[in-house]
């Protein structure tokens, strides 16, 4: 779940704020209908809102390097497995070679679970901040 914001940023607008209440949401991978069906039916209403991610690779991919670059997503140093993973990600060269950008599940031995949840957040972090008017 989201922070809230500092006090400077909630006077920006009425607008901006009602963008941000709505935020406390789930991304789940689209892939995975089964598991936002078990959300919605736990017992924990804060895990109802739950919404599909989006999966498009390489916007994700430039949504989150634009957010690491400005400074408005930053990955904490102890999360070895994210930096790892992010880091370690190998492209498809046969998929490159069809004008298709992909990178390898998995095609470096590391799990690209931290890669594709990366890429989730930052495309919905974005899309949020420039809806709050922040970038």
């Amino acid at each position: 779940m989201m922070r809230r914001p500092p006090r400077s940023t909630q006077s920006r607008s009425s607008a901006a704020s009602d963008v941000y209440k709505r935020q406390d949401q789930v991304l789940i991978p689209p892939e995975e209908p089964g598991f936002q069906r078990e959300l919605i039916q736990c017992a924990y209403p804060e895990l109802h809102r739950s919404r599909d991610a989006d999966n498009s690779i390489l916007p994700g991919i430039e949504d989150l390097t634009t957010l690491l670059s400005l400074g408005k997503f930053k990955i904490f140093h102890k999360c070895e497995s994210t930096i790892y993973g992010l880091s370690n990600l190998l492209w498809d060269e046969k998929k490159q070679k069809q004008g298709i950008d992909m990178f390898l599940k998995g095609g470096s031995g590391a799990p690209d679970h931290a890669a594709d949840c990366s890429r989730y957040i930052g495309r919905r972090a974005k899309h949020v901040l420039a809806r709050m008017g922040l970038i």
